[in-house]
């Protein structure tokens, strides 16, 4: 079990004492063998949730001895994760209305450990993906807990749950459907689930929405209010494909998923909601020490942002944070360090202008090798097509060497006191590119320079070398400025 087809070291080395969490809780209401269920194992990341902080590592109160068994383990923790399934399925059907506090935070926390412990190794992904109730499970879930807000058209929703196609229960008038808009869709995807969450079992309004939206080909087990939920998503989503024109529509960007959602018109996509620490499915945006462009100084040094719009790019926020972490996989780091290469000058003014010019110019030689080291190794990122990283490369390298030579520019008037005179020039004071507005017509300037004159499509590393980018540069540097 271990290397080829679990984790098992992680899984380990961060587990938790399942039976100490869910001794009176899931557990309890399903019970299994005892022999199972000593000691089983999960990352604290499946379960970091709102306030709920990291479990200390405890013996188990059922014997107190460790299971060093990897295959019981994981029998265990599927069984676990298969008695949390059947517990939302009863939550769901009892509505939130009718749950206590401690049922309440039962419920999050079943939500929060299936959203992450089935990634932690093969065996429990395996184990829920035979689960057919899993799917749609988390996908009304995912959008209780606030998952949706992100604005992306099928977040929440795992693959094997179609939306496009499939039956459902629900008529809506194509007048209406033309109305909608990307925002309508997520939005009407929260009131939904709050509204069922509202109404109580007994309610007549709720027995009759079971009665007419009960689909016949989801797995069965299902609460009613879920198939509710799935037959209007099917509705919205069949009657935008009927009556929106097919540019509405795409494949998401992200390689290993390629499922086609709606995107709609530029304008019509809401302001998402950051996912960094989501406070309810612990699903953290982790940024690795990486900057986000300093007002806007390195997507114009870029010429265009690294993604457009997330929302109109990716079917779901995952897809979107996977396919950016195999890009910085792909290209040279973009720490703050790296980036801002000339913060450790010791200079001012004029004087630090070529300091920092031989500092960023080191910064591009090990980003030129950075490159080459990727494209001998010829490494393969599953979620990113060749375009994309084509594009996204010579993206980079024209980050690298625009900012260069908005520096070399102003090292050409700094060795003159007469034209240097009277301006303000990038480089001669640390933090000058957090003040892009000083700035914005050189980076353009420098831009267009760029695109006219740059051969090779390689990183400018070398001041010395015959670079004809560099060479026109230093003719109309004075104009730059």
């Amino acid at each position: 079990m271990r290397g080829k087809h679990c984790n098992m070291k992680r899984v380990e080395r961060e587990y938790i004492s399942v039976p100490a969490l869910f001794a009176d809780g899931i557990l309890a209401r399903y019970r299994t063998c005892g022999s199972c269920v000593d000691y089983a194992s999960a990352s604290p990341l499946a379960i970091t949730l709102g306030g709920m902080g990291r479990f200390e590592v405890s013996m188990s109160p059922l014997t107190g001895v460790k299971c060093s068994d990897s295959a019981l383990t994981l029998d265990a923790m599927g069984q676990v994760l298969e008695c949390s399934v059947q517990g939302l399925c009863d939550w769901i059907q009892i509505g939130e209305s009718g749950l206590t506090k401690e049922e309440q935070e039962l419920r999050t926390w079943a939500a929060a450990m299936l959203n992450k412990a089935p990634n932690a190794c093969r065996t429990l992904r395996d184990r829920m993906r035979n689960d057919n109730r899993y799917t749609a499970v988390m996908f009304y879930e995912r959008t209780r807990l606030g998952a949706a807000a992100s604005g992306h058209f099928l977040e929440g929703l795992a693959v094997g749950l179609p939306l496009f196609t499939g039956t459902t229960a629900v008529a809506l008038q194509d007048d209406d459907l033309r109305k909608l808009r990307l925002r309508d869709v997520v939005a009407d995807r929260i009131k939904t689930v709050s509204n069922l969450e509202i109404l109580s079992n007994g309610s007549d309004r709720l027995q009759k929405l079971i009665e007419d939206y009960t689909l016949t080909d989801l797995p069965p087990g299902l609460p009613g209010r879920i198939h509710v939920l799935i037959s209007r998503m099917r509705a919205i989503c069949q009657g935008l494909q009927r009556v929106k024109p097919e540019t509405s529509f795409q494949q998401c960007k992200n390689c290993e998923c390629n499922r086609r959602f709606y995107m709609g018109a530029p304008t019509e996509a809401g302001p998402s909601v950051a996912m960094s620490g989501h406070p309810n499915l612990g699903c953290g945006k982790e940024k690795s020490g990486s900057i986000d462009p300093v007002d806007g100084y390195w997507d114009t040094a870029a010429g265009e942002p690294e993604v457009k719009h997330e929302q109109r790019e990716f079917c779901t926020w995952s897809c979107c944070m996977q396919w950016r972490w195999q890009l910085t996989q792909a290209m040279p780091a973009m720490t703050a360090d790296v980036m801002i290469a000339d913060y450790q000058c010791r200079k001012e003014g004029r004087a630090r202008v070529p300091e920092a010019l031989r500092a960023c110019s080191k910064r591009n030689e090990v980003a030129s090798r950075h490159f080459r080291t990727i494209q001998k190794e010829k490494r393969v990122f599953s979620a990113v097509s060749n375009r994309d990283l084509r594009t996204q490369r010579e993206r980079r390298i024209r980050m690298f060497n625009v900012d260069l030579g908005v520096l070399y520019a102003s090292a050409v008037l700094a060795e003159s006191k007469a034209l240097s005179s009277n301006k303000v020039l990038p480089g001669a004071s640390e933090g000058w590119r957090s003040r892009p507005l000083f700035y914005a017509k050189a980076l353009k300037a420098v831009l267009a320079i760029y695109k006219k004159h740059h051969v090779g499509g390689n990183v400018v590393s070398n001041l010395l070398v015959h670079e004809p980018f560099l060479v026109k540069l230093k003719e109309r540097a004075s104009k730059v400025f």
